[in-house]
C-alpha cells in the first residue's frame, strides 16, 4: 500500500479509536461539546454551555478527542459512611446536645444518583459531589439537628429514628432557601444514624441512670407480681367458701327434702290410721264397741275374771254387770239380746 495513503489512513483509526466512549449498563453518561461555543466568556461558564441536555444510555460512543468529553455517572444504588473505625482515621461526626454534652455518632448515607437529571447533576456539582456537597451538607445537618436533644433524649433509638428521617426530608427537598438534592440529580434514600458514644464520664453516669431504672421497673414489676398472685389467692379463697357454702347450702335442701318427705309419710299413716279406725268403728256398730275392744285388748295378760251367778237382783261384788256396767251387758234368757245394767 502506497506509504501516502496508509499513514493518513492510520491516523484516522486511532483519532477513531480514542475517541470511543463506552457507557456501562449501570451508568450514564454526559456529552459536553466546545465546538461552535461563544468566545468571550469565562471557562466555567463556556463549559457549562457546552453540557448536553440529553443523558447517554448504556452504549458505545465515538466524540471527537479533546473537542468533545463523556463524562460517565454509576446509576446504582450508593452509600457512603462516616465511621470512627474510618481506614483514613476517625470520621464520625461530633455534635453537641442541647444540654452541652459532647458526642460523637457513626453515620451511613445511601443515595443514587438520577439518569434524567444527569445533565443538571453534572452542570452543578461535577464528579466532586462527595466531597463538596454530600459530606458537608450531611455533616452540618446531624450537628444542628442532634443538638436540638439534650444527651437523654439521644438516648431513646426513637428520637435517632426521627432525626435520621428529618435529614433525609430536608436534603431532598432543600432547606433555608436552598434547592433541594433530588431536584438537582441526587436522590438521598436513607439516612442510619448508627453506634453513638458520650464522654466517658457522662457515659457512666447514663449507665447508673439506666441500670437504676431497670431496677424502678423490675421493683414495679415484681410488685405487680404479687399484686396478681395475692388477688388470684384471694379468689381462690372466695371461690373456696362459696363452694363450700354451696355444699352447706345443697345438703340442708336434701335434708329438709327428706324430712318433708318423712312428714308426708307420717301424715299418710295418720290418715290411714284413722280410716282404718273409723272403718273398725262401723264394723263393730259404733264408737262403743270400739272403746270396749280396745279396753280389752290393753287388759294386763295376767289378769284372770271369775263370773259366778248370784240372781238378777244380787248386788254383789262379784256381779260382773255391776262392777263394769254397760261394759259387759248381760243377756236376756227371755229374748236372747243383752242390755247394759242399770
Amino acid at each position: 500500500m502506497n506509504r501516502k495513503v496508509l499513514i493518513p489512513a492510520l491516523l484516522v483509526v486511532f483519532m477513531l479509536m480514542s475517541g470511543c466512549a463506552e457507557v456501562g449498563p449501570q451508568e450514564g453518561g454526559v456529552r459536553t461539546t466546545f465546538i461552535g461555543l461563544s468566545k468571550g466568556i469565562g471557562a466555567r461558564e463556556w463549559f457549562k454551555q457546552g453540557i448536553k441536555s440529553n443523558p447517554l444510555e448504556p452504549g458505545l460512543y465515538l466524540h471527537i478527542p479533546h473537542l468533545t468529553i463523556v463524562d460517565k455517572y454509576p446509576v446504582i444504588e450508593q452509600q457512603y459512611q462516616m465511621f470512627r473505625e474510618a481506614p483514613a482515621g476517625r470520621d464520625d461526626v461530633s455534635f453537641k446536645t442541647k444540654d452541652g454534652q459532647i458526642a460523637w455518632i457513626d453515620v451511613t448515607i445511601r443515595y443514587r444518583l438520577l439518569f434524567e437529571n444527569l445533565p443538571v447533576f453534572h452542570r452543578n456539582y461535577g464528579g466532586t459531589y462527595i466531597d463538596s456537597v454530600l459530606r458537608p451538607t450531611l455533616r452540618s445537618l446531624v450537628n444542628n439537628k442532634l443538638g436540638e436533644y439534650s444527651a437523654e433524649e439521644i438516648y431513646d433509638g426513637k428520637t435517632r429514628q426521627a432525626v435520621a428521617g428529618e435529614i433525609k426530608y430536608l436534603m431532598n427537598n432543600g432547606y433555608e432557601g436552598e434547592r433541594g438534592m433530588r431536584a438537582q440529580g441526587l436522590e438521598i434514600v436513607d439516612v442510619l444514624l448508627r453506634r453513638f458514644e458520650f464522654t466517658e464520664e457522662y457515659q457512666a453516669a447514663i449507665e447508673q441512670k439506666r441500670i437504676a431504672a431497670e431496677q424502678y421497673l423490675a421493683a414495679v414489676e415484681q410488685a405487680r407480681k404479687l399484686e396478681a398472685e395475692a388477688r388470684g389467692q384471694k379468689m381462690a379463697t372466695i371461690q373456696k367458701a362459696e363452694g363450700e357454702a354451696e355444699q352447706i347450702r345443697l345438703k340442708a335442701e336434701a335434708m329438709l327434702f327428706s324430712k318433708l318427705n318423712e312428714a308426708k309419710g307420717v301424715e299418710a299413716l295418720g290418715k290411714a290410721h284413722a280410716v282404718k279406725q273409723a272403718a273398725l268403728a262401723d264394723a263393730l256398730g259404733g264408737g262403743d264397741q270400739v272403746v270396749r275392744l280396745e279396753f280389752v285388748r290393753h287388759l294386763a295378760p295376767s289378769l284372770q275374771v271369775w263370773g259366778i251367778p248370784t240372781g238378777d237382783e244380787s248386788s254383789s261384788i262379784m256381779d260382773l254387770s255391776g262392777l263394769f256396767g254397760s261394759m259387759f251387758p248381760r243377756s236376756n234368757p227371755t229374748t236372747g239380746q243383752s242390755h247394759a245394767a242399770n
